[in-house]
């Protein structure tokens, strides 16, 4: 959910190749608390299964953290847009969210938050987890490695 833009700027991806990068994450009240608003009626109206903030890392970390609670994994697809693959999965941009639903739930989803969002693909019982962008592979990994990788955190010394 939200509006994903080319921010990585201060992210810690780039913090991850040493730069600091020019396009920082800037804050736009009014849809954020549009979508806020949103998010807490989908809720109340038991709308989502679940629901993940994006923020350090991105979405590639805040899908990738959602498995470890029950040990799933996931299928997503990047889609085809103007932004690279890296500004796709790890921008910061603010005021977005990582959400599933029931396939039941899809059209009052869609109805509800009128094309803010972009669909990915879908949870997994088998714990691994797959990005695809145009139909080639840009990530196959065990859900147990990303989590152990998650619990130790990164060497940057």
């Amino acid at each position: 959910l939200g509006t994903t833009l080319d921010e990585l700027g201060g992210s810690e991806f780039l913090r991850l190749f040493s730069q600091l990068g020019e396009n920082v994450p800037k804050v736009r009240r009014e849809d954020a608390m549009s979508l806020y608003q949103k998010v807490s009626r989908a809720i109340s109206r038991g709308m989502l299964e679940s629901s993940h903030d994006l923020s350090d890392g991105g979405l590639a970390v805040a899908l990738v953290e959602s498995t470890f609670g029950a040990n799933l994994g996931m299928q997503i697809a990047i889609p085809q847009t103007d932004l690279s693959a890296q500004a796709f999965l790890f921008s910061e941009s603010h005021s977005r969210f990582a959400v599933s639903i029931r396939p039941e739930n899809r059209q009052s989803f869609e109805n509800h938050f009128h094309g803010n969002f972009t669909f990915l693909g879908r949870v997994t019982k088998a714990p691994r987890v797959i990005v695809n962008r145009n139909g080639k592979p840009l990530m196959d990994v065990p859900q147990a490695q990303l989590h152990s990788s998650w619990r130790k955190g990164l060497d940057l010394g």
